[in-house]
C-alpha cells in the first residue's frame, strides 16, 4: 500500500510539472519577427499577424538534460493547439519555426530535438493533422557531425 501510495505521489509531481511547464509556455504576439525582446518568458510565439507560430529557444544556455525537460507532452499538446486556432482542424499539415540556436545542445541535444520533433510529426498516424518544421535554426550549439547526422 505504502508502495502504491509513493507511485501516485510521483505520477501526481510529474503531472504538477508538466501543468506548469504549459502554463509557462506564453504564447505572445509578435509584429513580425520573432515575438522581439519584449516576448517576455514564453518561447511560444505567434508572427506575422499571427499566421505563424514560432518555438523561440535562442540563447537560453540550454544543454541536452534542459532541452529534455522543455520538450514534453504538454508542450505538444500546446503547439498542437496553438496551431489549430490559427489554421483550423481542416488543414492538411501545419507547420511552424523552431530556433534553438546559441545554446550548448551538442550530438545528444540534436538528438532529443529530433524525437520531439519526429513524434510531433507522427501524430498524424494517430489521424491528427501532421506538424512540420518550416525552418529549423541550430547554428552555434557545438553539435560536431554526431549532431548533424542526428538532424540529417
Amino acid at each position: 500500500a505504502a508502495g502504491d501510495e509513493a507511485e501516485e505521489e510521483e505520477e501526481d509531481e510529474e503531472e504538477d510539472e508538466e501543468e506548469q511547464d504549459s502554463e509557462d509556455f506564453g504564447v505572445t504576439k509578435g509584429k513580425g519577427g520573432k515575438g522581439g525582446k519584449g516576448a517576455g518568458k514564453g518561447f511560444l510565439h505567434e508572427t506575422h499577424a499571427g499566421r505563424e507560430l514560432n518555438l523561440d529557444l535562442r540563447r537560453r544556455n540550454l544543454g541536452p538534460k534542459q532541452l529534455r525537460t522543455l520538450l514534453t507532452r504538454a508542450l505538444s499538446r500546446s503547439i498542437r493547439e496553438r496551431l489549430e486556432a490559427l489554421h483550423g482542424r481542416e488543414a492538411e499539415y501545419y507547420y511552424f519555426d523552431v530556433d534553438v540556436s546559441e545554446n550548448d545542445l551538442g550530438p545528444e541535444g540534436a538528438a532529443v530535438l529530433v524525437s520531439f520533433l519526429r513524434q510531433m510529426h507522427g501524430a498524424s498516424r494517430d489521424n491528427e493533422t501532421p506538424i512540420v518544421v518550416r525552418a529549423l535554426r541550430l547554428f552555434r550549439n557545438n553539435m560536431r557531425d554526431e549532431g548533424a547526422k542526428h538532424v540529417a
